[in-house]
This record gives structure tokens, sequence and C-alpha cells, in this order.
């Protein structure tokens, strides 16, 4: 089990030896289980998310989790 909270964020192009110039941050759960679940889920499906929790980061995960109806 590897439950994440992925961070991921976008550029409009890529130009070599020029500074790139990101879009804000977006933050999504993530893990090998979790994004099965998520695919399930968005595929209509019923699933359920079982991963370790009580790391600092945990309720955050749990918040996006229930956000998704996970």
């Amino acid at each position: 089990m590897n439950p994440a909270i992925d961070i991921i964020t976008s550029i409009e192009n890529v130009a070599a030896e020029r500074k790139l110039h990101c879009h804000a941050l977006r933050y999504d759960p993530g893990g090998g289980g979790i994004n099965v679940s998520r695919a399930i889920h968005r595929l209509g499906g019923k699933s359920r998310a079982v991963y370790p929790s009580g790391a600092p980061t945990s309720r955050m995960l749990e918040q996006m989790l229930e956000k998704e109806g996970i």
C-alpha cells in the first residue's frame, strides 16, 4: 500500500533555454490502490479504498477522497 498526495502543475509550452512559468499547483489523492479505486468510481463502479493512515497528511488525503465520493 502506498497512499500518496500527488502534486501536479502545468505549463503552456516547453522552450529550450527559457524559464518555465507553471500554473498553480493542484493536489490529487494518489498511490496504486487509491488510483484504481478512483478509476472504478469514475467508471460508475463501487469501490472502497483501504490504506494505512496516521501520517500528518492523512487528514488531507481523507478529505480529498471524501470529496470524490470514495
